[in-house]
């Protein structure tokens, strides 16, 4: 039993490495054919070669790149086409606007008027005229001192200081006590 599979393994691997051999040299001669196809095939290119200025050779590449166009643009559109068929999300570029946001539903209650301003500015006068007559004499704010701006630009400008320093208040002879009203300090 043993001699036998052994001799059938051995049959099988001679017979593998014969057809391994076969199909080798069959690819040799296939390569060695088809390089003696193009050597052919350039020694025939070379001797039909137009000579330059010759129709031939202007009309052949405008042809070429006609038809080369016309097959983009016609697989463009075909690929397009099917895309569009399969329904794909093509993705948003730029900055576009978002779809089907219905952001305005209650708009009415989101309207805001003012149509109370005038009025609103005749109740702060009077309250502060109000103010003004319920503190007398004494004024309605701090006291604070006329300063102007720092830089060439705003310097002919006045506008109310921080506060009074004390040797100000001392030279006004202001008395410096908690209970001091009406005036502020800049330490």
């Amino acid at each position: 039993m043993r001699r036998n599979t052994r001799q059938t393994t051995i049959k099988t691997l001679v017979r593998l490495s014969e057809d391994i051999w076969v199909k080798g040299e069959k690819k040799k001669r296939k390569k060695q054919k088809e390089e003696e196809k193009k050597e052919a095939e350039t020694r025939n290119d070379k001797q039909n070669k137009p000579k330059l200025g010759t129709t031939r050779m202007i009309h052949s590449p405008l042809l070429f790149c006609f038809l080369f166009c016309l097959l983009l643009h016609s697989s463009f559109f075909l690929v397009f086409d099917c895309l569009l068929r399969l329904n794909w999300n093509l993705g948003m570029k730029h900055n576009q606007v978002i779809a089907n946001a219905h952001f305005h539903k209650n708009w009415a209650n989101h309207v805001q008027t003012w149509f109370d301003q005038p009025a609103d500015k005749k109740r702060r006068r009077n309250a502060r005229l109000a103010k003004a007559k319920r503190v007398a004499p004494r004024p309605i704010s701090l006291l604070r001192p006329a300063v102007r701006c720092p830089t060439i630009k705003y310097n002919m400008r006045l506008r109310a200081g921080r506060g009074f320093t004390f040797a100000e208040l001392k030279a006004a002879q202001v008395r410096l006590q908690p209970s001091t009203r009406g005036s502020t300090f800049s330490f």
